[in-house]
């Protein structure tokens, strides 16, 4: 993608984009947003999300179900 457009996209929606190279392209307010890009410091604590197996998502899916009485 090209980094003038993602960086319109992300100007617009608020959103982090991810392509790295539309950062410089960025209004400051969004660029220099913690809730959109946090800081170093804050991105050194997070884990990658692990990925549920069909089972487990299943049984989330089925959590939100209404339940009979």
């Amino acid at each position: 993608m090209e980094p003038a457009v993602t960086a319109q996209e992300a100007n617009y929606a608020r959103y982090a984009s991810g392509v790295r190279d539309c950062i410089p392209l960025l209004d400051p307010a969004v660029a220099g947003d913690p809730s959109i890009y946090p800081p170093p410091e804050i991105i050194e604590k997070l884990e990658p999300a692990i990925p549920l197996s069909g089972a487990r998502r299943f049984g989330r899916r089925s959590d939100l179900e209404p339940q009979a009485r």
